[in-house]
């Protein structure tokens, strides 16, 4: 403590070498979730190894290595210090002051002596002592210290850690038998030439070049309140047959700390939460729990020492700390204001700050607790050196509940320079904001660099890859409170999805219709369900029936993108259509070939659904359907089969049959595209083939990356939103298992069938348009899906455009971004995977983006699919799907095989009961509510690129949402029904629902 003093340096443990990363704790163990420890939690973390007795990395000693789970000289949620080997030579108080007082006053006698008092102590030496290891993280590393353990659940247990190479290499620096022999003389050997600092040199030299990775493990076993002491003593390593080590976090290093940073830093070892604290006091020097107090006596009076040696050296000190690992100083005076700020709940614990990152120097951090933990906001004054322009502010945000603060924006003044930071994000930990136009890395400083590298860590650890079988991998959690406050909906939101049929029925008044089991006396009865709340019914109800307003719903109902032009290779050979089976519908002289060849015939075909399982006493049909353009323009179906095969047991029905036998057909055809559209439209092509989108988007794009800037605020809640539907939704019990004909086993089967064959490039709008040959206005009129998307598309197209041509001077700018091919190449290989062995084809997605031009079609098409596609399928819900005959999701009767045996008992006895039909209304309302305070297409926050030109994009963006919003409005005025869907005003812009 007095030589601490004096030079301010450590006791033990004096000369060493740190990193700085990020700690994750493990998603894939069996160990009880604790307050600091839950599964898929990251911490910034500070790493120092050092050896314990000298300076000489040659020589043989005792290995060290401590971890602080924060990036601060002092003080963070946990400190844990380790050492190599399982056991102490030392158990108690008493035998640590015989150690200090004979082996360690330098007597080679008295160290024989004392070692021989106890054999366990002299083979705990041999175990700790180490010479020569290949590298500092190829060395096995023991707490050897019992702490509590109070998991989330209050039970309190026992448990120790120790931390491990990441890769399963065996330890190297093992004593041999010659060192064995003789373990107190430690000095290197004559002939060894490499440098007294090899192993640190080593550890920084390639922690430049490339991560270090660790695995925290930890050993569990249950509290004895009175039992065997034995479980505390340091020197005696607990039983792995017994207590299996299990793995606990993984650390990952991705940079240097400067030397004088690891110097400072101070790993207390009594700094951990109530619910990890070392056990308790010990009652006397005997006692194997005075240890821990002993130790930290002892490196209290180190960095007393070493703090009053800075504050010598300099008498203007302030405790210098880093971010990033990145040495600040300090000197003169900024202001830092903070606005709009939103706190999640009521948080508890909370400590705030930031670090402004200059073109020369960054600060170090600046407490904003007062004026973040209000959640009111405010300014505060922070003092630095010059450190230049201020580029960036890494804001941290703790609270022991583990709770987020929003953050509008931060604006730094010093002298007369004003620099304005929009940050506009939920933060939980820490989140680095940037001034300027959006940057890719190879556009930052080293300082920016790092930060944007720590971030992305941050996020692999928070959102792990889960990988399905036929499907598009989703994220690995089990619930939505294990992803990251940022993305998870509102609480409204949550609950919404959580239970869409209990919210449907009360804001409909559908109580009096919920398990009423029995048929409908009437078709008209099911008008009566929506009738409360929706004047006059649904908009559907006194139509539906007729050919004009069924066909119109393929045109501009929910499911508007099945349609296809039959084309010049006529019919496929399953649909034998003929001239005498349609020629009532067909014109006088006019054959069918010649409407195919003139573009005015349409298929849809669910042959999707051939093979699915269907519910228990539901049924749906594999169906087609063929529709007619007329001469007054209308889409009016003309033939439908009900199966995939012909024959004698597949009738062909035209509107020319008996009027039940057609409106069953035409109920039927409806079941199968109310299967296909809920399932294969909504959840698979704009959800969960976005999903993989997003993942990637956060894992591998850094919040100030252009790419991460155009996509993030449509792309922020589909994570939430898709693990919210496999919770509830389509769980087992969920409202969509429950009223599809497919539900259960049907559904993940039909996505898989749908997978298979999706295209990623299909989602460019206008490449689905042709594909289906559905182009062309003059032959295919009143297709307002299609006409209002192509605007909307060309609007998002330029927006998406003028950014990239901001951000990007050129195409090599794309193809040398590495960060943009991380992105892509992990959605390629692990988001949207294919098995050709399994019969799917390659998904379209590139696994290289060569260009500009190849960068704006992806982005517009995952924005155009998130925000314009979801809106046309998910929006009218209420009007087509809520009103059960006009799309029913399950069907109670077999699909007929025969025409004349029908009638309208049989079609009332097919359609769900007013029981599923109150609940099929009741989640349709809910699934296509637009939240009040929903953000829409094209809103953003004020100066949200934080650059003049981009931003001005966001102008012209806006002016041209605000012209088809007009355009169509004026269309509407003139239309029998008009088509609300695509209008901007009406589009979310993120998914959330």
């Amino acid at each position: 403590y007095e030589a601490s003093l004096q030079n301010g340096r450590r006791s033990t443990n004096m000369v060493g070498v740190g990193g700085l990363g990020t700690l994750t704790v493990a998603c894939d163990s069996q160990f009880p979730a604790n307050e600091i420890f839950t599964p898929g939690r990251v911490f910034p973390v500070r790493l120092r190894h050092s050896n314990a007795l000298g300076t000489d990395d040659r020589a043989m000693d005792i290995l060290g290595v401590a971890i602080k789970l924060a990036d601060v000289d002092e003080g963070g949620p946990l400190d844990l210090p380790f050492f190599s080997g399982e056991g102490l030579i030392y158990c108690n108080g008493a035998a640590l002051d015989d150690l200090v007082e004979g082996p360690l006053s330098g007597d080679v006698k008295k160290y024989k002596a004392y070692l021989c008092k106890n054999s366990s102590y002299y083979r705990n030496l041999i175990n700790m002592m180490r010479r020569g290891p290949t590298s500092y993280d190829q060395v096995h590393y023991y707490g050897q210290m019992t702490y509590k353990y109070i998991g989330l659940d209050g039970i309190r247990r026992h448990c120790r850690y120790r931390i491990i190479p990441a890769n399963d290499r065996p330890e190297s620096g093992l004593l041999d038998d010659e060192d064995q022999q003789c373990p107190w003389n430690g000095a290197p050997r004559p002939g060894d030439t490499r440098s007294p600092n090899y192993l640190k040199q080593e550890f920084a030299s390639r922690l430049e070049k490339e991560p270090i990775e660790y695995r925290l493990q930890i050993q569990i076993r249950n509290y004895e309140a009175s039992g065997d002491m034995e479980v505390y003593n340091p020197s005696c390593p607990w039983d792995q047959t017994k207590y299996p080590w299990m793995n606990l976090a993984y650390i990952t290093l991705t940079q240097p700390l400067h030397p004088s940073v690891a110097e400072r830093t101070r790993y207390d070892f009594m700094n951990q939460p109530a619910s990890l604290h070392i056990e308790d006091e010990a009652e006397s020097v005997f006692d194997y729990r005075s240890i821990a107090h002993i130790r930290q006596s002892a490196t209290s009076g180190s960095f007393a020492g070493r703090k009053r040696f800075y504050e010598i050296a300099n008498s203007n000190y302030t405790a210098p700390t880093t971010i990033d690992g990145v040495e600040a100083v300090s000197d003169s005076c900024y202001s830092i204001t903070v606005k709009g700020v939103k706190l999640a709940g009521c948080p508890v614990g909370v400590t705030a700050s930031c670090v402004i990152i200059g073109d020369k120097k960054r600060t170090y951090p600046i407490d904003l607790t007062p004026v973040i933990g209000s959640g009111c906001g405010g300014e505060t004054i922070g003092t630095s050196c010059d450190i230049g322009d201020a580029i960036a502010v890494k804001i941290s945000y703790l609270s022991s509940d583990n709770s987020a603060c929003y953050i509008e924006k931060l604006t730094v003044e010093k002298d007369v320079k004003i620099f304005e930071f929009p940050c506009n994000q939920w933060i939980q930990g820490d989140a680095t904001v940037k001034t300027g136009r959006p940057t890719f890395a190879q556009q930052d400083n080293p300082q920016l660099r790092a930060s944007r590298t720590v971030e992305l860590h941050k996020w692999r650890g928070v959102l792990q890859w889960k990988t399905q079988t036929n499907q598009p991998s989703t994220v690995n959690v089990d619930q939505i409170d294990q992803l990251p406050i940022q993305l998870q909906l509102s609480e409204k939101q949550q609950r919404l999805m959580a239970d869409p049929v209990k919210a449907g029925i009360d804001c409909l008044m559908l109580r009096s219709f919920i398990g009423v089991n029995r048929t409908a006396d009437k078709l008209t009865d099911y008008q009566q369900l929506l009738r409360v709340k929706i004047n006059g019914g649904p908009v559907v109800a006194n139509a539906w029936q007729e050919d004009r307003e069924f066909g119109r719903q393929f045109l501009q109902g929910v499911s508007p993108s099945v349609v296809k032009c039959v084309g010049p290779l006529g019919l496929p050979d399953k649909f034998p259509v003929t001239d005498a089976t349609v020629c009532g519908s067909l014109g006088r002289g006019v054959t069918l070939q010649q409407e195919i060849q003139a573009g005015r015939v349409y298929i849809v075909d669910y042959g999707l659904l051939d093979g699915i399982p269907t519910q228990a006493k539901t049924f749906t049909a594999p169906a087609m359907g063929l529709f007619l353009v007329t001469a007054a323009g209308e889409f009016t179906p003309i033939a439908i089969q009900l199966t995939q095969t012909p024959g004698v047991n597949a009738p062909i029905f035209t509107p020319q049959d008996n009027s039940t036998d057609w409106l069953y057909a035409k109920t039927f055809l409806k079941n199968a595209d109310t299967q296909y559209h809920q399932v294969v439209s909504r959840l698979l092509l704009t959800h969960f083939v976005i999903e993989p989108v997003a993942v990637s988007m956060y894992r591998n794009l850094a919040a100030c990356h252009p790419v991460f800037k155009l996509l993030e605020p449509c792309l922020r809640y589909v994570v939430s939103v898709c693990q919210l539907t496999r919770d509830h939704l389509i769980s087992k019990a969920g409202p969509l298992t429950q009223l599809l004909s497919v539900g259960g086993d049907g559904i993940d089967q039909l996505l898989k069938n749908a997978y298979k064959e999706f295209d990623f490039r299909n989602l460019v709008f206008p490449v689905s348009l042709s594909q289906r040959g559905v182009v062309d206005a003059h032959t295919l009129p009143n297709y307002y899906y299609r006409d209002d998307g192509l605007l909307l598309w060309h609007a998002i197209m330029s927006f998406v455009e003028e950014v990239i041509s901001v951000c990007y001077s050129c195409d090599d700018d794309v193809r040398r971004d590495e960060e943009l091919q991380a992105f892509i190449q992990e959605l390629h290989d692990v988001g949207l995977p294919f098995d050709p062995q399994n019969g799917e084809k390659n998904h379209g997605v590139q696994s290289f983006i060569g260009g500009q031009k190849e960068l704006v079609a992806i982005v517009t098409a995952v924005m155009f699919s998130a925000t314009c596609q979801q809106a046309a399928f998910n929006n009218s819900q209420v009007d087509y799907v809520g009103f059960c005959p006009n799309a029913p999701m399950s069907m109670r009767r077999q699909p007929p095989t025969e025409k004349g045996r029908s009638d309208m008992k049989t079609l009332l006895c097919a359609l769900p009961d007013i029981d599923a039909a109150a609940t099929q209304a009741a989640v349709s309302f809910t699934l296509s509510q637009i939240g009040k305070d929903e953000a829409c297409l094209g809103q953003y926050p004020d100066d949200y690129f934080g650059d003049q030109k981009c931003n001005q994009a966001i102008v012209k963006f806006q002016f041209r949402l605000t012209e088809i919003e007009k355009q169509i409005k004026e269309r509407n005025r003139i239309v029998e029904v008009p088509y609300t869907c695509l209008m901007p005003s009406k589009i979310p812009q993120s998914l959330a629902m």
